[in-house]
């Protein structure tokens, strides 16, 4: 399985989970994710999260990074541009190879036909070739809803690129817009910014595969799955969580401890580490017992919300059930990076 995902941004915790959690969730051999924000220094920081992975990043202010699992796949023949990561890629498990290549198109008018020439230099040398990530642009005037119209050259430039590179839209299922701008109903924007893009001699190898556009969850691009052909749970020992502090901590801690008890010093002692212990627990049962589950039940909510706008565009009673879910959704996911890291 590979997928693409513009996250918006990788250096919250919160993010770091959900990325982990995408990850283990859908199998992934590959993932390119794409406005990551991420410097230097910080990668390796970061990576500690995503033990199984390895990255290959473009370098271009935290844009581009590549996740890949070095015991699924190899990858060879890297491209590194300001835009784009390409390599080749060999699936161990199936003896299949394919040319991939993670876009991210900027923003910078002077920088747009930069990505397009690259993808037309890719292409002459490319056979089973996809394409994934965020063009930034739409192909038709029906990819986009809301104010402000798009500029029909950058549509003319896009579908000019992609007839010279043989490049088509991979048969695509899940929501039709994969981008909002998270506004009121009044300024809500939608469009189709990211895709899935192929050539002829990957429909002919992969005729079957197939690209899903899930919710975009605390992200406001959806990610994409393409689709070619239980844990066990940890024990832990008791040990302190960051998270209890900011709930009744310290007012527990002080009545805990300050119980009457009598004996021996080491008794006392003894006595009231107990205590202290016993109430924790407590807390922890009332508040955070099941935290991960609490956190995909609102995933889950979200998501089922994100779908119902698809066909609501700008219900103000769903965008409004968005922001609250959306608000919700980050307080407990806070709570659990405060457990988990």
């Amino acid at each position: 399985m590979i997928a693409a995902w513009n996250i918006r941004g990788l250096n919250e915790s919160t993010k770091q989970l959900e990325v982990s959690r995408f990850l283990i969730r859908k199998k992934l051999d590959i993932l390119g994710l794409v406005e990551t924000h991420v410097k230097d220094h910080k990668e390796h920081s970061i990576m500690s999260h995503f033990p199984s992975y390895d990255i290959i990043s473009n370098k271009a202010q935290g844009r581009i990074w590549l996740f890949y699992n070095p015991s699924k796949v190899v990858i060879s023949n890297v491209i590194l541009h300001e835009q784009l990561i390409h390599c080749d890629v060999w699936f161990k498990a199936t003896n299949q190879a394919i040319a991939l290549t993670c876009v991210y198109r900027l923003n910078d008018p002077s920088a747009r036909g930069a990505l397009w020439d690259k993808l037309v230099e890719i292409s002459r040398t490319s056979s089973t070739w996809i394409v994934m990530g965020g063009t930034n642009v739409i192909r038709a005037l029906g990819e986009r809803e809301g104010p402000n119209p798009p500029a029909i050259q950058d549509i003319m430039a896009f579908n000019a690129c992609l007839a010279k590179c043989y490049l088509d839209d991979m048969h695509s299922m899940g929501s039709d817009f994969t981008w909002s701008n998270k506004q009121g109903s009044e300024t809500r924007t939608w469009a189709r910014l990211d895709r899935v893009l192929v050539n002829p001699a990957w429909l002919t190898q992969f005729p079957a595969s197939y690209a899903l556009s899930l919710p975009p969850g605390p992200s406001d691009h959806s990610p994409l799955v393409v689709s070619l052909a239980p844990d066990s749970p940890i024990k832990r020992r008791f040990s302190f969580l960051n998270a209890w502090q900011s709930h009744r901590y310290q007012g527990l801690i002080n009545t805990a401890w300050n119980i009457p008890c009598y004996g021996t010093p080491m008794y006392q002692l003894f006595y009231k580490l107990r205590s202290v212990k016993n109430s924790l627990q407590q807390l922890h049962k009332e508040s955070f017992t099941n935290i991960t589950e609490r956190v995909q039940d609102f995933r889950r909510q979200l998501e089922y919300c994100q779908k119902e706008l698809q066909a609501d565009l700008f219900s103000p009673t769903l965008i409004e059930r968005e922001k609250f879910l959306l608000s919700q959704y980050a307080k407990l996911c806070k709570t659990e990076v405060d457990i988990l890291f």
